[in-house]
């Protein structure tokens, strides 16, 4: 197995991983990677297929790797652009915005990175075709307010470096619009969104840093902002990832993978060596060992043990976690992790020593993405408790995928969460008032936090109001606590991490009632819950299965309570321990203790502090 060490080692990987789709590249402009469908036509499919190749070959190429399949591009590209030709990509015919210019940036990058491949031996008006139809991402006016932006950035950039003609008006304008998406301390907006999640790094991050690494905007002012505002996210950054190199799964586009870590292979390529807190050893060890982690993943080994191309999923193939937009060779964006390829072997960055993860704070808030970062240990698994994003667009996994109150590295979630029959909903409390449909949170409001706290409140449907309060406590713990307000009687499903279906249960602990409580264990993991305020009964749920990013089958624990109309306080202790199985099961023997009034709340696990949540009163 590559042991992803070297410079050497990263470039055989990027070959090696271009195997499966050479494979099926059966016509120049046309490679086929998979029978599904995504909401364009086959020919924009294809063009996905070759651009997204050219964000691991075209760094190969800048730095000097070798590989033996160059031509195989240029032919696509004089195909694709030739109107005359069968194969032709083709262009905007209504004006509007289309997923060809979201290709048309990874062949910018390949055009910038590796032009003596790709643009050198055309001939004089194979070059001007190409030029032409790449000029098409200039013709939608308005632009997609968001991160895509930055592909007629890309896009007008190579252009200009190739002397073709360009429009250096809409690059500053949307230099501009980019710039109006910070927001500040590192974060940026993609667009007018209330989403914070890898496209902050993987698009945002990336793709300025990459701008600001072209050797005619390396020294602007605008470079220089880029660079900053990359190196105070970094510090934000690390606290997703685990020692072992896995990133926290949370937000939409997770089939891109290690497209997670690129954000750290971007920071050395554009001239930032060190964050807060990150040596480039560190900045080094976070890159390598995210991309080791993705090599052990199913979704890696199978693709290179069978030769065949990276399959739509998360650590496995499942189509039922991927977004509307994801094609058969979506899932190749995962290859912008492969920019340092484009340093020489001579580079701090290959010729620095890797570093463990640095100690990791043990609460840190991330007001930003509405989120509070907790971890038992410093280099620990992180959980992510969330106060809510929403994402009103996705509308078959964004709940799943913004929503939950939790979001753990080593559990994964699951997106199976069905509206009539709920058997996953874990880290989710779910509401029936009668009838088939569950409710689960959407928008949020009031937002609030304190130390080691979090908070929002939600309405999952009329005369129903719920705030709830999300508490990270130590040894792997954390509290929720939520004042349900209903008009008619519910019942309620709350459920904590999944794990497979050969846990074995452990006992409650002493002088907790086991109806209310319930845990299992696997390898190293411990899932469990307990009900502290009475009322609930636990079970174990069996999931359908391959809804889970991690496991194609799993369990949930969970609370089912049943509630008159009224008011009602739930309060839980929800643990998900991924450290050893013995440290699970000893924090799952000592669970938190807590006390309430009407306007405030303590809780603690043994032998820290209390912590005091400020409830106040009923709204």
């Amino acid at each position: 197995m590559n042991p992803l060490n070297t410079r050497a080692d990263l470039q055989e990987l990027a070959r090696t991983l271009f195997g499966p789709v050479l494979a099926r590249w059966k016509e120049g402009a046309h490679p086929v990677l998979g029978p599904t469908g995504a909401p364009w036509d086959a020919r924009t499919t294809a063009l996905e297929c070759v651009a997204r190749q050219l964000w691991s070959l075209g760094p190969l190429a800048a730095g000097g790797g070798a590989f033996a399949h160059w031509a195989r591009f240029r032919a696509a590209l004089v195909q694709g652009t030739d109107p005359a030709h069968p194969l032709y990509w083709g262009v905007s015919a209504d004006g509007r915005t289309h997923q060809r210019h979201v290709e048309m940036a990874g062949i910018a990058y390949g055009l910038l990175l590796a032009p003596h491949e790709l643009w050198t031996p055309l001939a004089a008006a194979e070059r001007a075709r190409l030029a032409a139809w790449l000029a098409d991402i200039n013709t939608p006016e308005p632009y997609n307010p968001n991160n895509w932006h930055f592909f007629r950035v890309l896009v007008n950039e190579a252009l200009a470096t190739l002397g073709a003609p360009h429009d250096p008006a809409r690059t500053e304008a949307s230099l501009d619009a980019i710039d109006s998406y910070y927001l500040d301390d590192g974060w940026y907006a993609d667009g007018h969104t209330e989403q914070r999640d890898y496209y902050v790094p993987f698009a945002m991050h990336f793709y300025g840093l990459f701008w600001a690494s072209l050797p005619h905007r390396a020294n602007t002012a605008r470079a220089a902002k880029f660079r900053e505002r990359a190196r105070i996210f970094a510090v934000h950054f690390a606290d997703w990832f685990s020692a072992d190199g896995a990133a926290l799964p949370y937000g939409r586009s997770l089939a891109y993978r290690c497209a997670q870590g690129a954000f750290w292979g971007a920071l050395p390529l554009a001239g930032v060596h060190t964050a807060p807190g990150l040596s480039l050893g560190a900045i080094k060890g976070l890159y390598l060992r995210h991309l080791r982690w993705w090599l052990a993943q199913p979704a890696f080994a199978d693709s290179l043990a069978r030769a065949e191309p990276l399959a739509i999923g998360y650590a496995y193939a499942n189509l039922a976690m991927a977004e509307h937009y994801i094609s058969p060779g979506s899932p190749y964006w995962a290859l912008k992790i492969f920019g340092p390829l484009a340093l020489p072997a001579s580079h701090a960055f290959w010729t620095t020593p890797e570093e463990p993860l640095p100690p990791r704070p043990l609460r840190v808030p991330q007001a930003h993405a509405r989120m509070l970062l907790a971890r038992p240990a410093p280099t620990a698994s992180p959980v992510a408790l969330c106060s809510g994003q929403w994402a009103s667009w996705l509308h078959l996994t964004g709940h799943e995928k913004y929503a939950k109150f939790a979001y753990h590295a080593a559990f994964g979630f699951s997106v199976g969460t069905q509206a009539d029959f709920p058997r996953a909903g874990d880290s989710m409390l779910l509401v029936n008032s009668g009838g088939y449909v569950w409710r689960h949170r959407g928008p949020t409001r009031d937002h609030a936090s304190g130390a080691g706290w979090i908070a929002s409140t939600w309405q999952p449907a009329p005369g129903c109001k719920i705030r709830t309060w999300l508490i990270a406590l130590g040894a792997g713990w954390h509290a929720r606590v939520h004042r349900l307000e209903c008009a008619l009687p519910c019942t309620t499903l709350e459920g904590g991490f999944n794990l497979p279906p050969e846990s074995t249960p452990l006992p409650a602990p002493a002088g907790i009632a086991a109806r209310g409580a319930l845990a299992c264990t696997f390898d190293s993991r411990v899932s469990g819950l307990i009900d502290l305020t009475g009322g609930r009964t636990a079970e174990r749920s069996d999931v359908e299965p391959n809804v889970n990013l991690l496991m194609p089958r799993v369990i949930t624990p969970r609370l089912v309570g049943r509630h008159a109309p009224g008011r009602h306080l739930l309060m839980c202790a929800v643990l998900g321990s991924a450290t050893e199985a013995s440290t699970g099961a000893a924090a799952w023997a000592r669970p938190p203790a807590m006390e309430f009034s009407a306007s405030e709340m303590a809780i603690r696990v043994a032998g820290e502090e209390p912590m005091i949540i400020p409830l106040g009163p009923w709204q």
